[in-house]
């Protein structure tokens, strides 16, 4: 039988020992692009490593217009070195710049906790934040790694529900009102054309959601607001004006309001969408006369 030399052997296989496992630190999301007052939910796995103490840390850099306002941190799935549930719930303020860090245990394998960082409500357009997330062996400061996230804040855009008929009248008075009162988070204010299906909505493009709800509350014809954010290319194609021509059918019957045929009634028999012109059959004269006029020069009276 051969002997081995214990001096030779690796240290995974001598006896009491555990062999020193390198781990990896890995961030859902590299950037988020999110309004003022709404929370930023990064889900952090770390793989491979043993089970053992962790020091964390959370770094954060800021380039933000106002330094005061607060980001408050907290977190979901994080336990102490005694194995009990310790959750993070810290304010930080740009201006003290001050990590968080706490000593944390992870069991090793696969395993998962969250941070959610909610930002100030008065943020304003483009604050920008970095955030690393770092974890370092207690027994072994040379064990460490790290991920980060970015968050930037954006625009978004609300839905307020009004009354149908009034939603030009409502976008005028809100407009008049941020003008007057020199309100700078809301940026954009939209109405859907008189073609659009969607009537009795007017959108509002602003930073701050929480601020704009309290801002309106006084404007007549505003009957409630859409739960929910959305972006400006959810709302875009409500927007774009349809071709006159893309409203009609043949078959329907019309009257036209422009032209040397104007207060004539007839039925369209006839639709050239590339140029936005209709054949429309005058009703009204002892024999049917056909004429071509532009798409935008009849009203429907009524739909086959």
């Amino acid at each position: 039988m051969e002997l081995i030399d214990s001096n030779n052997l690796t240290d995974s296989m001598k006896l009491g020992e555990k062999r020193e496992e390198k781990f990896s630190v890995i961030c859902n999301k590299e950037k988020f692009e999110i309004s003022a007052g709404r929370y930023a939910e990064l889900v952090v796995t770390v793989t491979g490593g043993n089970a053992e103490n962790y020091k964390l840390t959370l770094g954060f850099e800021f380039e933000v217009k106002d330094r005061e306002l607060e980001w408050i941190i907290s977190s979901e799935g994080i336990a102490n070195k005694k194995m009990k549930i310790d959750e993070i719930s810290e304010l930080v303020i740009p201006s003290k710049n001050n990590p968080i860090e706490r000593m944390v245990h992870i069991p090793g394998g696969q395993f998962t906790f969250t941070i959610k960082i909610l930002t100030p409500k008065s943020s304003e357009y483009q604050d920008h934040a970095k955030i690393s997330i770092k974890l370092e062996s207690l027994r072994d400061p040379t064990l460490l790694n790290s991920c980060s996230t970015e968050i930037t804040i954006v625009a978004t855009i609300v839905a307020l529900k009004v009354q149908i008929g009034k939603e030009v009248e409502v976008a005028r008075d809100l407009g008049n009102k941020v003008k007057q009162n020199k309100i700078d988070y809301i940026f954009s204010i939209f109405v859907p054309g008189e073609t659009s299906k969607l009537k009795g909505y007017v959108f509002v493009e602003t930073t701050q959601p929480d601020r704009m709800l309290s801002f309106i509350k006084n404007i007549k014809g505003i009957k409630g607001v859409v739960k929910g954010e959305m972006d400006i290319s959810e709302i875009m194609h409500y927007m774009t004006p349809r071709a006159a021509v893309e409203t009609l059918q043949v078959g329907n019957f019309v009257e036209l309001i422009d032209g040397p045929f104007k207060g004539e009634k007839g039925r369209i028999v006839e639709i050239d969408v590339a140029n936005d012109k209709i054949v429309v059959e005058l009703t009204e004269s002892l024999v049917p006369i056909p004429v071509t006029v532009r798409a935008g020069s009849v009203r429907v009276i009524d739909k086959e």
